[in-house]
């Protein structure tokens, strides 16, 4: 048999135990998802799953990073080399990736998944969201740690809330919304507020 064929095989056994475990945990937290249950739900034997994966962890595992590698590499296509790199449009189409493949993150972002994978998307947003304000001098390096946990959980918490409520908004508003709570917090939408503060 050509590697190519093998290859192809591969691919379509691991994308079958994949979409077993989202639909799993859609449902149930991973600690209470077996491997009975995945290969029940792909149809297919035990010894194929521990051919490619030791648990269910591990394929939990996998699938993240694989999401998180393609994710980088969708956005780095808008913003591959550009300098200063634009924190609105970084967002977005962090966004707009989570949209298309709103099943994934629906299932992986739920509460049942690892926290580990919403923690990744929270360094995303604190990566792209605080360069520019370091970058500029606008940030004093001393609060720089402060505001990075506020655009990570901020900014995650926010994108975690749109996807478990059913992607009402757009990517580019959702992502205005973003920066603007994160740039301004809630000053920024207090008429007259801010200046009091």
């Amino acid at each position: 048999m050509d590697n190519a064929k093998i290859n192809r095989r591969t691919k379509m056994t691991k994308m079958i135990l994949k979409d077993s475990l989202l639909e799993l945990i859609r449902h149930k937290p991973i600690s209470k998802v077996t491997i009975k249950e995945i290969c029940e739900l792909a149809d297919m034997n035990r010894s194929t799953f521990y051919f490619h994966y030791t648990d269910q962890y591990d394929l939990m595992q996998q699938v993240e990073q694989g999401i998180i590698q393609e994710l980088n590499a969708y956005i780095n296509e808008y913003i591959d080399g550009k300098d200063p790199i634009d924190e609105y449009l970084a967002i977005e189409k962090i966004l707009e990736y989570m949209l298309q493949n709103k099943e994934v993150f629906i299932a992986l972002l739920n509460g049942n998944g690892s926290k580990e994978f919403a923690n990744h998307i929270a360094d995303m947003v604190r990566q792209y969201s605080i360069n520019e304000w370091l970058r500029s001098g606008a940030v004093e390096l001393e609060i720089a740690e402060y505001l990075y946990t506020f655009a990570e959980l901020g900014g995650s918490g926010l994108m975690i809330k749109w996807v478990n409520d059913g992607y009402v908004k757009p990517p580019a508003e959702m992502a205005a919304l973003i920066i603007k709570i994160i740039r301004g917090g809630v000053a920024s939408f207090m008429d007259g507020e801010a200046e009091n503060i």
